[in-house]
C-alpha cells in the first residue's frame, strides 16, 4: 500500500554557482511541492497505513521554509547582514538551496 502526501511552500534564494546571471547575482522566488511517499505491507491497530497525525512534524519543516529566505551560509557577511536586517523569515543553512539539493537534503 502507498499513501502519499502533497505539501507546498514559497521561498526565496540566490543560487551563486548557477550558470545564469539572473539566477546566481539575483534573489529570485519558487514556488515548491514536497510529495512524501509512505509504503505498508500492513495496516496499524486503527487499520490506516499511517495516521496523518504523524505528518505533522514534516508540515512543520516543510512550514519552516514558507515565504523564508534560504540563506547560504558561505555567503558574504555584508548579504546576511542586508537579509536580516529586512526579512523576519530566514533559514542560514549550509547548502545553495535549489530544486536538486533540496531533494537529496530529505531523501
Amino acid at each position: 500500500m502507498l499513501i502519499r502526501k502533497l505539501f507546498k511552500f514559497e521561498g526565496a534564494h540566490i543560487v551563486r554557482n548557477c550558470s545564469s546571471h539572473r539566477c546566481r547575482e539575483n534573489i529570485h522566488g519558487h514556488s515548491y511541492i514536497v510529495e512524501v511517499f509512505i509504503t505498508s505491507d500492513k495496516l496499524d491497530r486503527g487499520y490506516m497505513v499511517i495516521d496523518f497525525v504523524l505528518l505533522d512534524k514534516v508540515k512543520e519543516l516543510v512550514d519552516s521554509f514558507d515565504h523564508t529566505y534560504s540563506l547560504w551560509q558561505e555567503e558574504s557577511d555584508e548579504l546576511k547582514t542586508f537579509i536580516y536586517k529586512y526579512n523576519r523569515r530566514v533559514a542560514e543553512i549550509p547548502v545553495l538551496l535549489q530544486k536538486d539539493t533540496l531533494c537529496c537534503s530529505f531523501t
